[in-house]
């Protein structure tokens, strides 16, 4: 397994990155493993999928995957039930977020899935940029007005 130089989201070198589990879903995880960040706190997959094996990952294995580990009420099969079952989920977010949110201020959102924490949010005024892989739920989140990119290389380019 490779190590990490630097944490991919504040740069901090590599004395900061710990293996949190060398475990890895599917057929890409050959010499990969999951790493945290002691100085940013994030939880992140090194070395990344390319962005083909991440647009196959989430084409042939993500959506299902996830459908089955959320069980019949998790709503990955429909958006509209993904929305309405993360509801709890959205409210203990926002009573931490809130405090932190500026009013009309920007957001980005990656990985937002059905986008249940964004609906709210672009409703009280601010402007929402989401990245999203899964094709479900980045055509709903299109067809809902939202800017919705579906890699941090797509929006990277822009």
């Amino acid at each position: 397994m490779s190590l990490p130089r630097n944490c991919p989201l504040c740069g901090a070198n590599n004395e900061y990155q710990t293996v949190v589990t060398p475990h890895v879903y599917g057929p890409q995880r050959a010499g990969r493993a999951f790493f945290h960040c002691g100085c940013c706190d994030v939880r992140y997959l090194y070395p990344r999928l390319t962005a083909e094996q991440e647009r196959q990952f989430y084409a042939s294995e993500f959506e299902g995957f996830m459908a089955a580990r959320a069980g019949a009420g998790g709503g990955w099969n429909r958006v509209e039930d993904h929305i309405r079952a993360n509801e709890s989920t959205r409210l203990r977010r926002m009573r931490y977020l809130q405090p932190h949110l500026p009013a009309g201020g920007r957001i980005l959102e990656i990985g937002c899935s059905s986008g249940f924490m964004l609906y709210p949010l672009i409703a009280a005024g601010y402007q929402c940029t989401a990245v999203e892989p899964s094709g479900a739920f980045g055509e709903y989140l299109k067809s809902r007005g939202v800017e919705v990119y579906a890699s941090l290389e797509e929006l990277s380019t822009l």
